[in-house]
């Protein structure tokens, strides 16, 4: 699989707008890469939603409300 030649394994990835999406999709791919995962959004329960699918797929996953503009 390429994905072994781009681990991101003692790396963090913070993905504004993380909790739905292209967002969630970017932060799933992140996460199989090795890399714990910080996703943020405003939506706290679709955070919620988001980290509880990516933990049950066995991911390092935390969430915070953030509003980045």
């Amino acid at each position: 699989m390429y994905l072994q030649k781009f681990r991101l394994e003692g790396r963090i990835a913070l993905v504004t707008g993380g909790a739905r999406g292209i967002g969630l999709s970017t932060a799933q791919a992140l996460a199989e890469a090795g890399a714990r995962v910080t996703i943020t959004d405003l939506d706290e329960d679709a955070i919620d939603r988001s980290c509880r699918e990516l933990s049950n797929a066995g991911h390092a996953v935390d969430g915070e409300v953030m509003n980045v503009t």
